[in-house]
């Protein structure tokens, strides 16, 4: 150990030093301390830079001739004497232990920066990186096929500045014409070759069939140690759980099977963090190999056992819109058979004074394609939102009876609670449908005549008549606009990329009061709508089944309202003062 130059120098700032053991077989001084080499501001000279002038940089005197690199060389124990040991054996010792041969012909800062990172190898501990750490640290990311993960990885990291060679079958297929066929300016060489060069990482994009065969021919081809990294795909997981098997002598790690080629060729960060999972040496080495570089964010899934968990991922297929789609069948399903019976087999009332039509249904069946469809999308659009609102509802009396807000709610409520979203888009793909269905028939002709004003009409039906809405057919218009608008608003701020912008203060405004006034509004859209049916003498309010003449059967639109009512009255009594004040203190803890 020799003596650091802080020691012959107190006046000096006290830096960090750099201790190295005499080597063995080469009775070398080494002789460069932080502060000679760790340079930002060096002239460009004829010849490489003297210790004068590499200690004048660090702030010493230009006229002092005892000053310069023989000087420090002195402070650590060297012989003034003598004029080679200086900045040329220290440029040495970096030679011996890195294994690169100097080159003379630099000059100025190049030189510098040269001597510099030959030796930020070398540890502070008192020994040095050997030969074979060094050549494992400057090793390139090696990447095993040419197809688009494989392509857009490879075109990602070069743009970064990584060293990358890819392995291909047919590597000249590439290398004949590299600008038509591949546009990534790194070497593609064949697989052999390129898996003996993976010192570090080896990202094995090829297909899940072509594992087996891959560790066969290569697999003993691989250093040990080695982190291979699988991006595979497969419907059935489970292949990076088989790949361990078949190379147990490597690391294994699963990433990049989340990611979309398309995103990766792209320029900035990734729409979503990039999942790993697998062993954790592993996983350090793919972060500092790859994804540090790259800027990549990653979530850490877990070790091995994570990994069948993260393949089936991009395999999903709606897992969490599935139990809202069944929701939502079964609704469409209950309003169609209830709107065929009621407008297509039961017989109407009179719609006017001496209407021939009465006693008819409404409507044949040709007119269920767009009339009594338009009706059943309505009635399970408003019904899905009175269900998407009411677990909330459910949820909050059920902490009230309980007084706390720690117990967990039954799997059924809380399944209930984790598809609101889904519902509640849903519902507004049912409504869009029935405003766009309105407006192909608004017309009092077709079938909208409740909703317009039929008094003095001699001959109604003649086409004569005035086409002025009646007072409850214009309110019942305008509710159902706002109504609509206001769900859409509600269901684009449930986007992520519209929700991460907003506060949790504006998301719960908007999800919670603009949806209660939302449903609100909707509500009075079926009331207007039901009124001005039953102001027109279009049909009762109940009317009586003949094949069951002791059960009452109410219209459609009258039944709808029972679900999104309850909410709203639930709702209602939950924001009273008191009741709000305890709920409030309850969810607090």
């Amino acid at each position: 150990m020799y003596p650091t130059a802080q020691s012959h120098n107190p006046n000096r700032e006290p830096e960090v030093s750099v201790s190295i053991p005499v080597g063995t077989s080469v009775p070398l001084t080494p002789v460069i301390p932080t502060y000679a080499i760790d340079i930002s501001d060096c002239e460009q000279s004829p010849s490489p830079p003297s210790g004068h002038s590499l200690y004048r940089m660090r702030g010493g005197s230009e006229t002092s001739n005892d000053t310069g690199f023989s000087r420090l060389h002195r402070m650590r124990g060297g012989s003034e004497a003598s004029n080679e040991t200086a900045f040329s054996r220290a440029w040495t010792h970096a030679e011996l232990v890195t294994g690169q041969e100097p080159r003379e012909s630099r000059i100025g800062s190049e030189f510098v920066n040269e001597v510099r990172d030959m030796w930020k190898n070398i540890n502070t501990d008192g020994g040095h990186s050997s030969r074979k750490d060094i050549e494992e640290n400057n090793a390139p990311v090696v990447i095993l096929g040419t197809g688009w993960i494989g392509r857009a990885l490879a075109n990602r990291l070069v743009r970064a500045g990584v060293p990358t060679i890819m392995g291909s079958r047919n590597p000249d297929r590439f290398n004949l014409n590299p600008k038509q066929s591949f546009s990534v300016d790194c070497q593609i060489i064949a697989l052999a070759d390129a898996v003996k060069m993976a010192k570090r990482i080896l990202v094995l994009a090829i297909p899940v069939e072509g594992h087996a065969k891959f560790a066969e021919q290569y697999g003993s081809s691989l250093s040990p140690g080695v982190t291979v990294v699988d991006v595979s795909n497969d419907r059935q997981p489970g292949a990076a759980g088989k790949l361990c098997t078949l190379l147990p002598q490597v690391k294994i790690v699963k990433a990049f099977n989340t990611v979309a080629a398309y995103h990766l060729q792209q320029e900035g960060q990734l729409p979503a963090p990039v999942m790993t999972s697998g062993d954790t040496v592993g996983k350090d080495e793919l972060q500092k190999s790859i994804l540090k570089p790259l800027g990549f964010s990653f979530v850490d899934l877990g070790g091995a056992e994570s990994m069948s968990q993260q393949e089936r991922i991009p395999m999903r297929f709606f897992d969490k819109w599935q139990s809202a789609a069944i929701v939502s069948t079964v609704l469409f399903t209950f309003w169609l058979v209830y709107a065929i019976f009621w407008f297509v087999v039961w017989p109407t009332p009179a719609q006017f004074p001496g209407d021939k039509n009465a006693g008819k249904p409404m409507y044949g069946p040709d007119g269920i394609p767009l009339s009594v469809m338009n009706k059943v999308f309505a009635l399970t659009g408003f019904s899905l939102l009175g269900i998407t609102y009411l677990p909330g509802c459910i949820a909050a009396l059920l902490q009230l009876a309980r007084g706390t807000a720690q117990c967990p709610f039954p799997l059924l409520l809380g399944t209930w609670l984790n598809i609101r979203k889904y519902l509640g888009l849903l519902s507004l793909w049912f409504i869009a449908n029935h405003v766009f269905l309105s407006c192909l028939r608004l017309s009092r002709d077709y079938a909208y005549y409740p909703l317009y004003n039929h008094a003095d009409e001699p001959n109604p039906g003649a086409g004569t008549e005035k086409t002025v809405m009646t007072w409850a057919g214009e309110a019942c218009m305008l509710v159902g606009v706002m109504s609509c608008t206001l769900f859409c608003i509600i269901g684009i701020t449930s986007l992520p990329s519209v929700s991460a912008g907003l506060s949790w203060r504006e998301f719960q405004f908007v999800q919670s009061t603009l949806g209660g006034l939302g449903l609100l509004l909707g509500f009075a859209h079926v009331f207007l709508y039901g009124a001005a049916v039953h102001l027109c003498g279009m049909s009762q309010s109940w009317l009586a089944w003949e094949f069951y003449p002791s059960n009452k059967i109410p219209p459609p639109h009258w039944t709808s309202l029972g679900i999104p009512g309850f909410v709203l009255v639930v709702r209602f009594f939950l924001s009273c003062p008191g009741v709000s004040h305890r709920l409030n203190k309850i969810r607090k803890g």
